[in-house]
């Protein structure tokens, strides 16, 4: 009966010590404990834990390790970072890298390069990169970059997800007839009810 018992125990023991283990090294939790230790302002442990979780391959713990490399202008590990994660499908490494590419940071300047990465981001409804690949598409350089009528579907795209600058540049593009639309007030005016009421104006007394 002892030996039955201890057995038991014996693998229950087992058992948490590979769980245990296992919680160790989880990823997802890393990561976790990487997003506490940066929002309570410890940056070299944040740092820490992000690294071991990327260094599993775990693409939103690279995309994170990137940025904050990238914030302390290790431009060249971040690159390396965003490129990781950019590569797993992750869209804020897409976004990461093509922001680096874009301007030339910690990797040669390639702005078609930048815009594409971006771009994948965006089809994966990231908004930040939706509105930059809008402004890059818009008035990007080198000016052949630009296409006025891609740029306003992904500013409409930004606009139907709510973002203020996007329902502002839709409500001047048909008020100005801008980016291949005609001149539509009605269409302005639409756009321009969906922006939020500024709390400081007054309405005025009829």
């Amino acid at each position: 009966m002892w030996c039955s018992d201890s057995r038991l125990l014996l693998g229950i023991l087992s058992i948490c010590a590979v769980v245990n283990a296992w919680s160790a090294d989880d990823p997802a939790g890393m990561l976790a404990r990487g997003d506490s230790a940066f929002n309570r302002g410890d940056l070299g442990e944040a740092i820490r834990l992000y690294r071991d979780a990327a260094e599993l391959g775990f693409a939103p713990a690279q995309s994170r390790l990137a940025y904050v490399l990238d914030k302390a202008e290790e431009n060249e590990d971040a690159v390396q970072w965003y490129r990781k994660a950019a590569e797993q499908g992750d869209p804020q490494g897409q976004f990461g890298l093509g922001q680096m590419l874009a301007i030339g940071e910690g990797v040669p300047r390639d702005p078609a390069a930048g815009l594409e990465w971006i771009r994948r981001a965006a089809d994966q409804g990231l908004l930040p990169a939706i509105i930059a690949a809008a402004r890059l598409l818009e008035e990007g350089e080198p000016r052949t970059l630009r296409d006025p009528k891609v740029a306003f579907e992904f500013w409409r795209r930004g606009a139907l997800l709510g973002d203020h600058g996007a329902l502002r540049r839709m409500v001047a593009v048909y008020r100005n007839g801008e980016l291949g639309q005609a001149l539509d007030e009605a269409e302005a005016t639409s756009w321009e009810s969906k922006l939020p009421k500024d709390p400081n104006v007054k309405p005025k007394r009829k």
